[in-house]
């Protein structure tokens, strides 16, 4: 199974000070987001491999109707 590497995200690892002036729930909202890219990119069937990367690469190429939505109405 793939690591997830949260890294990648906007706000970087647990050990940038960017990410430490996050709240904890914006933090687990980027990280839900992520895993949720990650389940659509599996679904796919990886297309382009097996890493952040490649995941970025394919869920950036995609249109509005070929991929689930990873937000919701409040």
């Amino acid at each position: 199974m793939q690591t997830l590497d949260d890294s990648l995200l906007p706000f970087g690892s647990e050990a940038s000070s960017s990410s430490a002036e996050l709240s904890p729930e914006l933090r687990e909202t980027g990280l839900r987001i992520y895993r949720q890219a990650w389940d659509a990119y599996r679904e796919a069937g990886c297309p382009y491999g097996a890493s952040d990367e490649a995941m970025l690469v394919w869920y950036s190429f995609q249109d509005d109707d070929s991929i689930r939505s990873t937000t919701s109405k409040n």
